[in-house]
C-alpha cells in the first residue's frame, strides 16, 4: 500500500496505481493464495507482491515448522506461476521476521531455508526483494528471525517505519516494471 501511495502521487495523471490485498489476519497460505488466484482475473494487475513466509501455516499444532514451510513454498511457486499466466509479474519478498517466542529451532532453520530458496529465484530471472535483512536482527553474524525494534511495535508485523523501508526497495522495481522513471 505504501508503494502504491508513493507511486500514485509521483505519477499522478500518467498511470493509475491501486492495490488489492488478499491478506487477512490469521489465515494460512492455502487460503490467501487461493484468494489471490480468485481475484487475478478480476483485478488484472501488472504485478503481484508475494509474501516470503507465514507463521500461520501449521503442521498439527506446530506453526511454521519444516513441513509447513515446504507446503508454503510449493504454494508460493504455484501462485507465482498463476500470476504469470494472468499477465502479472510476481515480486517475491524474502521472509519477514517474527517475535522471539515464535522463532525457536523448529521455525528458525526452515525460515532461513525459505529465504535461501527465494533468493535462488533470482537465478531464474525472478524479481526478489530481500526484506529479511532490512527488517531483521543479526545475532552472531546470522539473521536470528526477529525484528529490529524500530521496525515493529508488536514484533509480529512491520510498523509504519518497517513498511516504509520495504516500500523504499519496492517502489523503484515497480517503476521499472511499468516502464516509468522516478524523474
Amino acid at each position: 500500500m505504501r508503494s502504491t501511495t508513493t507511486l500514485g502521487a509521483r505519477h499522478l495523471g500518467d498511470i493509475p496505481f491501486g492495490y488489492w490485498s488478499t491478506a487477512q489476519g490469521g489465515i494460512n497460505s492455502q487460503h490467501f493464495f487461493a484468494s489471490l488466484t480468485n481475484v487475478l482475473a478480476v483485478a488484472r494487475p501488472s504485478f503481484v507482491v508475494l509474501p516470503g513466509w507465514t507463521f500461520n501455516d501449521v503442521t498439527g499444532n506446530v506453526h511454521a515448522d519444516r513441513a509447513a514451510v515446504d507446503s508454503f513454498f510449493a504454494r508460493l511457486l504455484m501462485a507465482a506461476e498463476t500470476c504469470v499466466s494472468h499477465g502479472a509479474a510476481p515480486i517475491f519478498l524474502t521472509p519477514f521476521p517474527r517475535d522471539p517466542g515464535a522463532m525457536v529451532p523448529a521455525q528458525i532453520e526452515p525460515w532461513r531455508d525459505m529465504r535461501t530458496w527465494i533468493l535462488a529465484l533470482r537465478e531464474a530471472a525472478g524479481i526478489v526483494i530481500d526484506a529479511t535483512p532490512i527488517l531483521g536482527h543479526v545475532s552472531d553474524g546470522q539473521l536470528d528471525g526477529t525484528f529490529l525494534p524500530e521496525y515493529s511495535d508488536d514484533q509480529i508485523h512491520p510498523n509504519d517505519l518497517g513498511h516504509a523501508a520495504i516500500a523504499d526497495k519496492l517502489t523503484p522495481i515497480i517503476e521499472r516494471l511499468c516502464g516509468i522513471s522516478s524523474d
